[in-house]
């Protein structure tokens, strides 16, 4: 069965640093032996607020003897180069996810950072991106497992979305007075079926299809008129039901 995760946002309510924190993501998925190539991403810096991140596994095949493990780490690491910033996140998130290195279990649907022993374990791991005396440090992270019924009942209904709070630990004292508070959102689902005969059909029919099929669906521009000339992703892709299938019409058919 094919399914989607998404790392979508992520709020900041309190930096680690004075002002801005610059965050770097790494988004990591293991699907029963298979550990996919981690999704990383270089946010820049930022203050408090919500950012999207728009990192996702796509079209991702899960059979009944298979255990999903996916995780998200964010940490504020100003001080160190962005390729070896985001070369050490990709380890972590690897090493975390396959439960190599001796690797805590983390608890679930939670924030990793309420055990000291995944925080202790992820500051070994990271502490070369860190520099001594600085604002860098971990602001969020979260690792869940799923087994197939798990995630047949959570995602194969509906979109399951889930949103965790992080509350760091204490920087030095020439950071910001309060400890760093992240909260993420993230979501996996069911992929369904674009349905097939739009290409043609007029809006309204092309729209009951779409929303008859578990999807939603929004015009590239302009008005209800004329006939479907263009659908994306086209009849028959598998595709995210939080993502719209964008139609465009044709006015000259």
């Amino acid at each position: 069965m094919p399914f989607s995760f998404s790392l979508d946002s992520f709020k900041i309510t309190n930096t680690r640093s004075a002002h801005k924190d610059t965050d770097y993501v790494v988004f990591t998925l293991q699907v029963g032996s298979q550990l996919y190539q981690p999704q990383v991403k270089s946010m820049g810096n930022l203050n408090n607020g919500t950012f999207p991140v728009n990192l996702f596994f796509h079209d991702v095949q899960v059979e009944p003897a298979d255990t999903v493990v996916l995780n998200y780490i964010i940490v504020n690491a100003g001080s160190e180069s962005a390729v070896d910033a985001e070369a050490a996140l990709e380890r972590a998130g690897r090493a975390l996810a396959s439960g190599s290195s001796l690797a805590p279990k983390p608890p679930q649907l939670t924030s990793a950072m309420t055990s000291q022993a995944v925080l202790d374990w992820l500051a070994l791991q990271l502490q070369g991106i860190y520099s001594p005396g600085s604002c860098d440090g971990l602001v969020a992270a979260e690792q869940d497992s799923f087994t197939f019924a798990d995630l047949s009942q959570r995602a194969s209904g509906a979109v399951f979305s889930h949103t965790t709070q992080h509350v760091g630990t204490e920087s030095p004292s020439n950071c910001n007075k309060s400890v760093s508070d992240y909260s993420v959102t993230w979501h996996m689902a069911l992929e369904k079926t674009v349905p097939a005969g739009l290409i043609g059909e007029a809006a309204a029919r092309a729209e009951a299809a779409i929303t008859g099929a578990g999807l939603t669906w929004k015009l590239s521009s302009g008005s209800k008129t004329g006939l479907v000339g263009l659908v994306q992703p086209p009849s028959g892709s598998s595709i995210d039901p939080a993502i719209p299938v964008v139609i465009t019409l044709d006015n000259f058919r």
